[in-house]
C-alpha cells in the first residue's frame, strides 16, 4: 500500500489552507482599512463639516412638519421697529403689550428680551405682569460670563426665568440646546413647566444632557403676529386665548439664526425657543443612534462589505455601492420623520471607500504610495507646507536666475518685495494659531491673485513673504504692486466666524540693468563697497576662515529687508524703497547699539552696576556721619542738572538729573538718539540705576557744602532736592523699592531730599502693582512726581488714590500760554486739580519772564526751563549754587 500519496495530498491541502488563511487575513486587513479611516474620522470629528451639510439636506428632503398650534409668536419685526423706534425699547411698550394680552387670557407669556438694567417704568411693567399672571422672563450672560438677570422688581413679578444661551456649531446652525445652565432652565423648558401647572401636563426631558432640536420647517410657517399689530388691536384676542405666547426679536440683523430651512436667516433666537417648545409639546426631540453601535457598524461593515463585493466585477460593485448609498439616504429621511437622526456621511463614506479599495491593486497602490512619498519630499524641500507657496530655497533659486538675466539682457529689470504682516502676533495670541494659519493661507491667496504668471510669491517663514517681480520697466511698477497689496489687505478676512483685518509693511529693492554703473556704499572702514556684494553679511556658504563668497541674491534680499525696517519705522501699513543711505543707516544704528552696550558695560566692569559706596557710618550717639562721597569714575556718560526754582522766592530749591552721553568719537550724543535704543535693547534699567546713584551722591555732596555745614550768613538754602526719572523697566523689577532704599542709604542722602519722577505711561502698565510700589516709596520718605503731566492717558479718577506729591506740567502747555487761550485754561485746570489734591506743581519749559509772571499769578510753586538755566554739568551747577542767584 502506497501511503505516501495521501500524505502528500494532505500536506498540499494544509499549504492551501494556510495560504488561504494568510490571504483571508491580508484581505481582512485590507478591507478593514476603510473602516478604520471612517471610524477614526468619526472619532476625530473629521466628518463633522460634511455631516453638517447632510443634516441640512436631510431636513429639506424630509420636508416641513406642522407647528404646534398651542404656541404663538409675537414678532418684534422691522415694521414694529419702524413704528415704535429703535431697539431696545422702553418698558412701556412691553407694559402696553402685557395689558393688551391680559384680556386675551393666554396660558403663558414668554418674553425673550433681556432686561438687566433698572428702569423707572419697572413698577408699571411688574403690575402688568402680575395682571397677566404667568410671565416668563429671559436671562443671559455677557462676554465675561456675568449673568444678565432681569431687574429684582421684574424678577419678583415673573413666575419663572429661563436662559437663552445658544450654542452654534461651526457652520452657524444650532443643533442642540442645554436644558439647564447654572441652575437656570432653558427659556422654553421654563415655559413648558409653567404650562404644565396651569394648563396640561408636559413631559419634561432629562436636564443633565443636551437636547437635539427637531426643526419643524420654515419659521414663517409658525403662527406669528407683529408686535405693533397686537398693540394697535389689529389681532383678535382669540388668537392668544389659552396659548403660550412668545415675544421676541425677529427683525433682520438683531438676533440672526440659521435653520436647516433658511440659510440666510430670516430666523431669530425666538424661533429656536419656539422650536424647542414645539418639541416639548409634541415629544419629538431628535434621537441619535448609540455611538457604540455606530462605531461597531463602521468597524465591521468594511470587512463584511469588502468580502461580499469582492466576488463581483467592478460594474456590479459600482451598482451595489450606489444602491447602498441611495438606500441609506432614503432610510435616514424616513427615520427623520419619526424623530430619529441617522449619520449619513460616515456610512456612505464607508461604502465608497470600501468600493474604492476593491478597485486598487496592491502593486499599483504601492507604486502610487512611493510616488506620493517622493512628491511629498520634493514639496517639503521647495514649497511651504502651510500655504503651498515656494519656500526660501526655491525663491533664492529663481532670484539667482533673475540676476543672471540682468547680465544677459541689457534692459532686464526686476524687483524684490519683502512683505511682513503687522500685528500678526496679536491675531495669533487672541484668536489662536489655527486662525493665524488660515489668515496666512488667505493672504497668500490674495497675493497670488495680484501677481502675473511670471512673478513669484514665496513664504520665507512666520508672517514674512517675498515677491519677485520680473520684467518690470521702472521702479513705479514695483511701488504700484506694493500699493495694490495694501489695497487687497484692506478688505477684512472672515475666518472661523471672526472678522480679521490685516496690514503689511513692505520693503522694495530694485536690481540694476546690465551696463549700469554700480551704486557704491561706504563701509565701516571708509572704503566703498560695490552694489550687490556681501558688504556686511556673510554668505550662508561662507566657511569660517574663508573669504566671503559673492552671493548677490542674498544681498538683494537683505536690501529689501533693510527697506522693510525703514517702512516699519514710518508706521504700520507703509512701504519703503531701498537706497544706499538706508544701508548706511542700518550699519550706523548697529554701531550705535554696539557702542552703547560697551559704554554701559563699562559701568558694570567698574563695579557700579547696583552698588554705590560704603554704607553711612554711625557714631556712638547714633548720629549720621558723612560717608566717603567720592564721585564715580569718569565714564562716557554724564549727569547734567537743571535747576528748579521756587517762583515765590526766586531761588533754587531742587535739580533734575538728566543723562548725557559723551562719546569719545561721536561727541555729545543726543538722548533722542540713544534712549530709544537703550529701551529697545533692555539696557535702560541699568543706565537708570547708574544715574540715580550718581545724582544721589552728587546731591549729598552739595548738601554737605551748601546746606548742612554752611553758616546761616553764607547760605540761604534750607533744603535741596534732587529729581530723578524712573523708567517703566525699573518698575518691572520686583526689587525696585529695595534698590532705591539701598542706594539712598549707601550715598547717605536723606530720603526727603529725593524726588522720583514717573510718566503717566507707567501708571497704565499695571496700575495696582505700581500703586503698591509708590506706597512703599512714600513709606521710605521718598517723594514722587508725575513728569510731563497732560501728555499721557492716565485716569483722573485714580489720581486722588495715588501717593503723588508733585505734578510737572509738560512744556508743550507752557510754551503756548501767551498765544493760545485754551493752553492757559489747561494749565490753570491742572494747577487747580493738583492743589485740590494736596500736590505742588512744577512748570517745565519756562523760557520768558512773561511766562514766569503768569505762572506766579496762578500760584504755581516751582518753575524749570531755559529762562533760568539750561541743563549743565555738575561743576556749573555747583557754581550756580555758590552764586545764589535769585530770579
Amino acid at each position: 500500500m502506497n501511503w505516501q500519496f495521501p500524505e502528500k495530498s494532505k500536506i498540499q491541502s494544509l499549504k492551501v489552507e494556510e495560504k488561504e488563511k494568510k490571504s483571508f487575513i491580508a484581505n481582512f486587513a485590507f478591507f478593514f482599512f476603510p473602516s478604520l479611516i471612517v471610524a477614526s474620522g468619526l472619532v476625530l470629528g473629521i466628518w463633522q463639516p460634511l455631516e453638517q451639510l447632510a443634516y441640512r439636506g436631510l431636513f429639506r428632503l424630509r420636508g416641513t412638519m406642522p407647528w404646534d398650534e398651542r404656541v404663538v409668536l409675537i414678532d418684534i419685526d422691522d415694521a414694529s421697529l419702524k413704528e415704535l423706534g429703535r431697539f431696545p425699547w422702553p418698558r412701556k411698550q412691553y407694559t402696553q403689550l402685557l395689558n393688551q394680552l391680559s384680556a386675551a387670557e393666554p396660558s403663558v407669556v414668554v418674553l425673550d428680551v433681556l432686561m438687566p438694567e433698572s428702569s423707572p417704568e419697572d413698577g408699571q411693567m411688574a403690575a402688568a405682569m402680575e395682571k397677566v399672571g404667568q410671565v416668563v422672563l429671559a436671562q443671559g450672560w455677557d462676554l465675561k460670563k456675568n449673568p444678565l438677570r432681569p431687574t429684582p422688581e421684574l424678577s419678583k413679578s415673573a413666575i419663572a426665568i429661563g436662559h437663552i444661551a445658544n450654542h452654534k456649531d461651526s457652520d452657524g446652525l444650532t443643533r442642540q440646546v442645554v436644558p439647564q445652565l447654572e441652575g437656570v432652565p432653558l427659556l422654553s423648558i421654563a415655559a413648558s413647566q409653567v404650562y404644565s401647572l396651569v394648563k396640561e401636563p408636559v413631559k419634561l426631558p432629562p436636564m443633565n444632557q443636551p437636547l437635539l432640536v427637531n426643526w419643524p420647517g420654515e419659521v414663517l410657517q409658525a403662527p406669528h403676529y407683529s408686535f405693533v399689530s397686537v398693540l394697535q388691536g389689529k389681532v383678535p384676542a382669540s388668537a392668544f386665548k389659552g396659548k403660550i405666547v412668545m415675544v421676541g426679536v425677529t427683525a433682520a440683523a438683531l438676533d440672526p439664526l440659521n435653520t436647516p430651512f433658511e440659510g440666510h436667516p430670516p430666523a431669530s433666537g425666538i424661533h429656536l425657543h419656539a422650536t424647542v417648545l414645539n418639541n416639548l409639546l409634541q415629544e419629538n426631540f431628535l434621537k441619535n443612534p448609540d455611538p457604540k453601535w455606530l462605531l461597531g457598524f463602521l468597524l465591521l461593515g468594511g470587512p463584511m462589505l469588502g468580502f461580499t463585493l469582492n466576488r463581483y466585477r467592478a460594474r456590479h460593485q459600482l451598482i451595489a455601492v450606489v444602491s447602498l448609498c441611495s438606500g441609506w439616504v432614503i432610510v435616514s429621511v424616513v427615520l427623520l420623520r419619526v424623530s430619529y437622526l441617522m449619520p449619513v456621511v460616515s456610512p456612505v463614506g464607508l461604502f465608497c471607500l470600501t468600493a474604492a479599495s476593491l478597485s486598487i491593486q496592491e502593486r499599483l497602490r504601492m507604486k502610487a504610495q512611493l510616488q506620493h512619498i517622493e512628491q511629498q519630499q520634493q514639496q517639503r524641500q521647495l514649497y511651504d507646507s502651510l500655504t503651498g507657496l515656494p519656500n526660501r530655497t526655491l525663491f533664492m533659486e529663481r532670484l539667482e536666475v533673475a540676476l543672471e538675466r540682468t547680465y544677459q539682457f541689457e534692459n532686464y529689470l526686476f524687483a524684490v518685495l519683502f512683505v511682513d504682516l503687522d500685528r500678526f502676533k496679536v491675531i495669533n495670541d487672541s484668536l489662536g494659531h489655527t486662525v493665524g494659519d488660515k489668515l496666512l493661507v488667505a493672504i497668500a491667496h490674495r497675493l497670488c491673485t495680484l501677481m502675473r504668471p511670471r512673478d513669484t510669491v514665496a513664504r520665507l517663514g512666520g508672517d514674512e513673504f517675498t515677491i519677485l517681480l520680473e520684467e518690470i520697466q521702472q521702479l513705479g511698477d514695483a511701488t504700484r504692486v506694493a500699493e495694490s497689496i495694501h489695497e487687497a489687505l484692506a478688505s477684512p478676512f472672515y475666518l472661523d466666524g471672526h472678522e480679521v483685518f490685516a496690514a503689511a509693511s513692505i520693503g522694495i529693492a530694485l536690481s540694476r540693468r546690465a551696463g549700469e554703473p554700480e551704486t557704491r556704499r561706504v563701509g565701516q572702514d571708509g572704503k566703498t563697497i560695490p552694489f550687490l556684494t556681501p558688504s556686511t553679511l556673510p554668505s550662508p556658504n561662507t566657511q569660517k576662515g574663508q573669504e566671503p563668497v559673492l552671493n548677490p541674491e542674498w544681498d538683494l534680499l537683505r536690501d529689501a529687508d533693510i527697506a522693510l525696517s525703514q517702512a516699519k519705522i514710518m508706521g504700520k501699513g507703509r512701504y519703503a524703497v531701498f537706497h544706499t543711505t538706508l544701508h548706511a543707516r542700518a550699519i550706523a544704528l548697529l554701531q550705535l547699539e554696539t557702542d552703547l552696550r560697551l559704554a554701559i558695560g563699562a559701568l558694570s566692569k567698574e563695579g557700579f552696576e547696583f552698588s554705590v559706596l560704603s554704607s553711612p557710618l554711625q557714631d556712638e550717639n547714633s548720629k549720621l556721619k558723612t560717608p566717603n562721597l567720592k564721585l564715580l569714575p569718569n565714564s562716557e556718560f554724564r549727569v547734567y542738572y537743571q535747576p528748579i526754582i521756587s517762583l515765590s522766592t526766586g531761588k533754587i530749591t531742587a535739580f533734575e538729573a538728566l543723562v548725557r552721553w559723551q562719546h569719545p568719537k561721536r561727541g555729545l550724543v543726543s538722548p533722542l538718539e540713544f534712549i530709544p535704543v537703550a529701551e529697545e535693547t533692555g539696557l535702560m534699567a541699568q543706565l537708570d540705576w547708574w544715574v540715580l546713584r550718581e545724582a544721589c551722591c552728587q546731591m549729598r555732596a552739595w548738601q554737605e557744602r551748601f546746606v548742612q555745614n554752611s553758616e546761616p550768613s553764607t547760605s540761604n538754602y534750607e533744603q535741596l532736592t534732587i529729581g530723578v526719572n524712573l523708567s517703566a523697566m525699573q518698575f518691572a523689577q520686583s526689587d525696585m523699592v529695595q534698590q532705591i532704599d539701598r542706594i539712598v542709604r549707601e550715598t547717605g542722602l536723606e530720603t526727603r531730599s529725593l524726588k522720583l519722577e514717573i510718566t503717566e505711561t507707567c501708571l497704565l502698565e499695571d496700575a495696582d502693582a505700581v500703586t503698591a510700589m509708590l506706597e512703599q516709596l512714600r513709606a521710605l520718605g521718598v517723594k514722587v512726581g508725575i513728569d510731563d503731566f497732560g501728555t499721557g492717558y492716565s485716569s483722573l479718577g485714580r489720581l486722588h488714590c495715588l501717593p503723588i506729591d508733585t505734578l510737572k506740567i509738560d512744556r508743550s502747555f507752557i510754551s503756548g500760554m501767551g498765544d493760545e487761550e485754551n493752553r492757559w485754561e489747561i494749565v490753570q485746570t491742572i494747577m487747580t486739580l493738583a492743589h485740590n489734591l494736596g500736590m505742588d506743581v512744577v512748570a517745565e519749559g519756562i523760557e520768558t519772564a512773561e511766562q514766569m509772571l503768569q505762572l506766579k499769578r496762578l500760584q504755581c510753586e516751582y518753575g524749570q526751563g531755559y529762562f533760568f538755566s539750561k541743563p549743565v554739568d555738575a561743576a556749573a551747577a555747583e557754581a550756580l549754587l555758590a552764586a545764589q542767584p535769585q530770579w
